[in-house]
Formats: structure tokens, sequence, C-alpha cells
């Protein structure tokens, strides 16, 4: 009952037949990054994939308008590179999620609180529902 790895590589290609990275970076635009677009393009099609989705880091302290142009040349040159190749570019990006966050906990704490008081305003009544169901235990 045990398969071969080619078989398995087989069956793995025919279930997914595109080999897409979701998250790239790119250099200068990301400074986690130390690979130029072109190189990205080369790297990615040697290695068999699809596409790419690069995905620079979209945070960005000081001029924001120069980083913005920035991360629009790397992606534009990534995908320019990639055309050698026959290999797909999307445009993608990595945000904070500070906000949504902060959001969630405020809605947390807001349904807590009501819950809280609809318990206080209701203890008389769950007292005596708790009593008569351990009485009929």
């Amino acid at each position: 009952v045990f398969m071969q790895i080619s078989d398995i590589k087989q069956d793995l290609q025919a279930a997914y037949p595109y080999r897409i990275e979701l998250h790239a970076h790119t250099s200068p635009a990301s400074a986690c990054s130390e690979i130029l677009p072109h190189k990205m393009a080369e790297i990615y099609a040697s290695l068999g994939f699809d596409a790419v989705v690069i995905t620079n880091h979209f945070r960005h302290e000081g001029e924001k308008k120069a980083y913005i142009e920035q991360y629009v040349m790397d992606y534009e040159m990534t995908k320019a590179a990639a055309e050698a190749y026959g290999l797909t570019v999307l445009f993608g990006a990595v945000v904070s999620t500070d906000s949504v966050w902060a959001a969630a906990d405020l809605s947390i704490g807001v349904m807590t609180s009501i819950n809280l008081s609809a318990l206080l305003l209701m203890s008389r009544e769950v007292k005596e529902e708790t009593e008569n169901y351990l009485e009929r235990l």
C-alpha cells in the first residue's frame, strides 16, 4: 500500500498544476530583502514557478510618495524581467493589521460589558433557577 515518491510527485502535480509564490519581497522596496527585481524573476523561474506575487511591506517612515514610487517600480521591473521566462508577476502588499485588532479588542470589551451587566441584572433569577435545579437533582 506504500506509494513510490515518483507516484506521489505525479499525483501532486496533477492535483496542483501551478506553482505560485504568494509572498516575495524585493529590494530596495522592502528592507528585509536583498533580492533585486530582475533576480527575483530569474530565481522563481529557475525553480519552476508559474507565478510570484510581489508583497513588499507597505510601511514606511518618511516620504510616502517616494516609497510608493519605489514599490511600483520594483513590481514593474520584476514583471518586465519575468516576461523572458514566461513567469507571471502579480502585485500584492503586506500591511499592518493593528487597527483591525484594535477594533476587535474594542468589540470584545463592549460585548463583555453588556454580558456582565445582563448577568448582574438577572442574578436573582439565576440564583432561583439554580436552586430549583439543584433541588430536583
